[in-house]
């Protein structure tokens, strides 16, 4: 195994988290400072490993704090002298597509095995639904007592974030199905009641839709747009999955900071220095529950938590890749109250 480098930016404290996952143990090191890059000895690898900081952040020489050396893992702090907070990536514009347009002749594909899961569509009306966390978005109709039904007409498409939703008889859906599957791979897109059928955008996509990403970046994206539109006091979400006859599952998130940078970088036998490479990440806590308890039902009545549906293949994605971001952290500093810490690439 290489020797990998993970450093933590953050800016809004003026400093930076090193982590470095070594080859094998190490028993003793130190580290040294400097302006524009970081000197670690590591005498039973490598020598020296200097490791090269991009050029918009400069640390205050001897200003390290925290060192830990433990097995095969050394971190330590170090403050910020100057950076350029322009290599910060805005989440960009909160406006979503749904990435069809009026009156066009599209397709439905799914995402797994590429297969076609309809014949032409084309709608009439393309139309945001209202937001859950946003209560303008519901007072822009008439205020009567009139029914407002949010269910689509026959050439209607309604879309939020995470889903759409169109006329049952659009898809021609035989009677007493519930579930909108893949004829083909049998992964689950949606949902069906009597009047419409409820698409994840995540798994499936448009013909017209060039874009080639899997499952987790679309739904990745969904998540970008819509914390875009979140106001800040609004940073725990609970993404709930249905199964079935199975017990609810939920994936409690606590979104920590939204503007942090992570560098990380690779140690080659054939170099003496490791370059960086960047990446406008957000930090959080996330826990995985099989079922209902105390702590979930704190977080689905808290003003604070938006409750987001999402599909059984992007829950097993969305661990996985948790699971995955968590690695970057040191064991020992990894978990906060039962609950891990992980990234979320914006």
């Amino acid at each position: 195994m290489a020797t990998t480098v993970y450093v933590e930016v953050r800016p809004n404290v003026r400093a930076c988290n090193f982590c470095i996952k070594t080859s094998s143990e190490v028993e003793s090191s130190s580290a040294k400072i400097g302006a524009s890059e970081i000197e670690v000895r590591l005498p039973t690898i490598i020598g020296t490993l200097r490791v090269e900081l991009p050029t918009n952040i400069i640390l205050l020489p001897g200003s390290m704090s925290g060192y830990s050396c433990s097995e095969d893992i050394i971190s330590f702090r170090a403050q910020i002298a100057t950076y350029n907070s322009s290599a910060l990536a805005d989440l960009g514009p909160s406006s979503y597509s749904p990435g069809v347009k009026k009156n066009e002749k599209v397709s439905l594909i799914c995402c797994i095995c590429q297969e076609h899961l309809s014949g032409d569509l084309s709608f009439s009306r393309i139309l945001p639904l209202p937001s859950t966390e946003e209560l303008n978005d519901f007072f822009c109709h008439r205020h009567s007592n009139e029914k407002i039904s949010l269910d689509p007409c026959a050439s209607d498409l309604f879309y939020n974030f995470f889903f759409f939703k169109m006329n049952i008889e659009t898809l021609n859906i035989t009677d007493g199905i519930h579930q909108f599957k893949c004829h083909r791979c049998s992964t689950i897109h949606g949902e069906i009641n009597e009047k419409c059928v409820k698409l994840w955008n995540s798994t499936v996509r448009w013909s017209s839709e060039h874009n080639q990403e899997c499952i987790l970046e679309r739904f990745l994206r969904s998540v970008k747009y819509f914390i875009k539109d979140l106001p800040i006091q609004m940073n725990k979400f609970v993404f709930t999955c249905s199964q079935g006859h199975h017990p609810t599952r939920y994936t409690l998130v606590w979104i920590l900071d939204r503007s942090l940078v992570l560098l990380t970088g690779t140690h080659q036998s054939s170099c003496e220095s490791v370059k960086m490479d960047s990446g406008n990440v957000m930090k959080v806590l996330y826990r995985h529950y099989t079922e209902i308890n105390n702590e979930v039902n704190e977080w689905l009545d808290s003003f604070t938590t938006s409750v987001v549906p999402i599909p059984p293949r992007v829950e097993i994605d969305l661990l996985g890749y948790f699971k995955k971001m968590s690695e970057r952290i040191p064991s020992d500093s990894n978990n906060v109250n039962g609950m891990n810490i992980s990234y979320l690439q914006i």
